[in-house]
């Protein structure tokens, strides 16, 4: 619309001050300014959508002539050279650094060389060209800052759209991250039942079902089981209600890993299986977490014991190294093939996995069941 505005400016100027027309002078004039209003506005519209930089020079090397043409055959030069300088603007939007000031040098010269054509006279040259080259400027300048600007804005948009984009995946992320923290607590959830109260059910079934043995043969033997039985629900619940206070308040004053496994060995005991136990090393404080973990892999190891092993004797190991705690567990029960893991050893291996440790399992028929694991800390 600038180019269409200022090209008709300027053959405006050069109708009103032509004195006398004749048909084939207008014919032409007209016939060249169409060519040069079509070329400049159709033409500028399809070179700005061809990437191929000589086509674009193209553009400049046709236009060019046809606007200078356009003046010399008006007879005059002045204001009419006006339509040259929709040109700068073009190769502003059009052109790369170095081949834009060419073509405007191109453009400078062509005026230059009009005025002197048209005058004769280097003085009128050297007094209009400052002029004129005073508009390329201006010219090339206030589109300069036009471009930065539509480029600035467009990258203002563009980054906001990829701000929106990253707060939709951000809060996308946010709900996964809600929903693998909750499927994760319910993982924790499980394992602690099924390690804990598990175990406590295990030893409890154990009991009650050596009580059922004896019942009719030994009444005292019996009492005896059942009183241990009771014994067993009675640190069932006091490990529930220990997790518990432990949860509302971390700070609260527990046993030592050693006492705790101890308890639990003794536990076995009274189900019926002898049990060594052995503390290698340095004992020290653990952090919480990896204290409960301890204490869950033995009670899972003994409860799968207690359900499968028909073992008679059940050992733990507690290996305090440098850089890292080993637990080693085994028992000389029946052994078996590893063709299928249960609930209480995949829960053990997901324990081991989140506390980056290591777990090796080795049994074979008749010659029992071992556990080591190695855990960093």
């Amino acid at each position: 619309m600038a180019f269409a505005v200022m090209v008709l400016a300027g053959y405006f100027t050069t109708f009103t001050s032509v004195r006398s027309l004749s048909f084939e002078w207008l014919t032409l004039m007209i016939l060249l300014g169409i060519g040069y209003l079509t070329t400049g506005v159709y033409g500028y519209a399809r070179v700005a959508h061809d990437d191929r930089l000589l086509i674009r020079v193209g553009y400049f090397l046709l236009q060019i002539p046809l606007g200078a043409l356009s003046i010399i055959l008006s007879g005059q030069v002045g204001f009419n050279a006006i339509i040259l300088l929709p040109l700068v603007g073009h190769s502003v939007f059009l052109l790369p650094e170095a081949w834009k000031y060419l073509i405007n040098l191109l453009i400078v010269f062509s005026y230059g060389a009009i005025v002197h054509l048209m005058t004769a006279s280097w003085e009128f040259v050297w007094a209009s060209v400052p002029v004129f080259g005073a508009g390329q400027v201006f010219i090339l300048v206030f589109t300069q800052m036009m471009l930065n600007e539509e480029k600035a804005r467009r990258e203002i948009e563009s980054l906001v759209v990829q701000l929106r984009e990253a707060n939709d995946r951000l809060r996308e992320y946010a709900i996964q991250a809600e929903e693998l923290a909750i499927v994760k607590e319910r993982n924790r959830l499980a394992r602690e039942i099924h390690d804990g109260l598990g175990h406590y059910l295990t030893t409890l079934n154990m009991q009650i079902k050596a009580a059922s043995a004896v019942l009719e043969t030994d009444l005292e033997a019996a009492r005896q089981l059942l009183a241990k039985a009771e014994g067993v629900t009675h640190k069932a619940l006091l490990d529930i209600r220990q997790s518990v206070r432990a949860l509302r308040d971390p700070s609260l004053p527990v046993k030592s890993v050693e006492e705790i496994l101890a308890g639990l060995l003794e536990e076995c005991e009274h189900s019926g299986i002898h049990t060594l136990m052995e503390v290698k090393g340095e004992p020290r404080k653990v952090d919480q977490e990896l204290k409960a973990s301890i204490i869950r892999l033995v009670q899972e190891s003994i409860s799968n014991t207690l359900k499968h092993s028909k073992a008679t004797l059940y050992q733990l190991v507690l290996d305090y190294q440098s850089d890292c705690i080993i637990l080693e567990m085994k028992d000389n029960g029946v052994g078996g093939e590893i063709s299928a893991v249960g609930f209480g050893l995949l829960g053990m291996q997901e324990r081991v996995a989140l506390l980056k440790g290591k777990m090796e399992i080795a049994t074979t028929n008749g010659a029992g069941f071992s556990i080591k694991i190695i855990l960093p800390g």
